[in-house]
């Protein structure tokens, strides 16, 4: 599973074949408020689903 949780809010979890627990991985902030934890999925393109996603939510906030 990918699942992205930013400020203690789930944004988003998918499907994936495997899991790695990372404190912001990605090096993104919320505002200033960084990412809490990070569920990355070890796959390339899941990786850049997540990143994605994280870019837009950051751009919401």
């Amino acid at each position: 599973m990918v699942v992205v949780v930013v400020g203690g809010k789930v944004v988003t979890v998918t499907a994936g074949a495997r899991s790695e627990y990372r404190l912001d991985p990605l090096g993104y902030q919320s505002g200033k408020s960084l990412i809490d934890v990070v569920v990355v999925d070890c796959s390339g393109a899941k990786a850049v689903v997540v990143e994605i996603l994280v870019e837009l939510f950051s751009e919401a906030v």
